[in-house]
């Protein structure tokens, strides 16, 4: 193999790793797709990222209501 692919492919993984945190959520919708199939992980991911929209919603109204504030 040549040592431009061999790098290529450790670069791949490496990214793979970076880019797929495991945290509590993921464990969570990991465990309820093996313990209970597709469709109740499919769900469970599909909370936890309308969750995630609902906090960034209000980060960011947040913000521009500070934002407002601070310039007047």
């Amino acid at each position: 193999m040549s040592p431009v692919a061999l790098i290529f492919i450790k670069s791949i993984g490496f990214g793979l790793a970076v880019a797929a945190p495991v945290g509590p959520m993921a464990l969570l919708c990991m465990r309820r797709t093996l313990t209970q199939g597709w469709r109740h992980g499919l769900a469970t991911a599909a909370g936890i990222a309308v969750g995630d929209s609902i906090y960034a919603a209000v980060a960011v109204f947040g913000l521009t209501d500070l934002r407002r504030a601070l310039e007047r």
